[in-house]
């Protein structure tokens, strides 16, 4: 696993606990969820170099994340997704707008995933036959753009898809949908779902070995900006503070938990890991590319 190599005068400033204001750590999920994991690991690695911190947690209220974030004049670490309330464009008292400066850490990015319901279900032949109709679970809320994206499928294969949308992360939802055989497909983010029914995944908005992307498939427009980020957001620090603290989330994201976890999940390391700050950069770039 690649580790990011900071110098040793980031090290002294940690190791000297330089940072004498407290550290507000955002939690923008619920008290049980993947983001208090990701906010919990953060805290250890915290604890661990003396600095003192203390945990808010808003529960999905993009609200009042917003008002925290321009109210808070004390070093502030915000975890939040492409998916929340936070970066959408269109609720005023909620967006808060992505930087070079305030992204602070790529935690993932899980493409979506176009599966068969299971072994029994129906294959990439039976859905792109003319004149044929399926249903899709999808998660509600994804991106707006995906009733669009379908309208298009339908349009270029002369089928009709039937959109089943899913509350946003209704993982197990899914799944008893596709046991169920009440959806024929699933498009989520990763393949934990067929994985979970047996079910064979067909494509991925993203390229990788094994799969192909849409555009291959239908000769649709490119969606391969369809993804689950998720990422920390940071203000009020310092520029060698925020050295410190990348580098203090990278060893969090390293160890055994967080390790275990994102297998668990199967999320895609290579597209977020980097070994060095120049490539640090070239990942930030790409993420806040992703969000424009």
């Amino acid at each position: 696993m690649h580790r990011l190599i900071f110098t040793t005068i980031c090290l002294l400033l940690a190791s000297l606990n330089a940072f004498a204001q407290e550290i507000l750590l955002v939690n923008t999920g619920s008290l049980t969820g993947n983001v208090m994991f990701y906010v919990k690991e953060t805290s250890k690695v915290l604890e661990q170099n003396n600095m003192k911190h203390s945990i808010k947690t808003i529960g999905d209220n993009c609200a009042l994340g917003k008002m925290l974030w321009d109210k808070s004049n004390d070093p502030t670490l915000f975890f939040t997704g492409n998916n929340l309330g936070n970066l959408d464009k269109n609720i005023e008292n909620c967006f808060i707008n992505p930087t070079n400066e305030n992204l602070f850490y790529w935690i993932l990015s899980s493409p979506f995933y176009f599966c068969s319901s299971g072994p029994d279900g129906k294959t990439l032949q039976d859905f792109v036959k003319p004149g044929t109709s399926h249903k899709v679970a999808v998660a509600n809320g994804i991106m707006p753009e995906i009733d669009d994206i379908f309208q298009e499928i339908d349009k270029r294969l002369n089928i009709k898809t039937r959109l089943v949308k899913i509350v946003t992360n209704g993982t197990n939802i899914s799944v008893n949908m596709a046991k169920s055989k009440e959806v024929d497909f699933t498009f989520g983010s990763g393949k934990l779902i067929s994985n979970q029914t047996g079910g064979n995944c067909f494509f991925s908005t993203k390229s990788t070995k094994t799969l192909k992307t849409p555009n291959e498939l239908w000769n649709t427009s490119d969606i391969s900006f369809l993804s689950f980020d998720f990422f920390i957001m940071g203000k009020n620090f310092k520029a060698n503070e925020k050295d410190v603290i990348v580098s203090l989330i990278q060893k969090a994201w390293n160890d055994k938990p967080w390790t275990e976890l994102r297998v668990k999940r199967e999320h895609d390391d290579d597209i977020v890991s980097f070994s060095s700050i120049s490539e640090y950069k070239t990942k930030i770039d790409m993420l806040l590319k992703s969000l424009r």
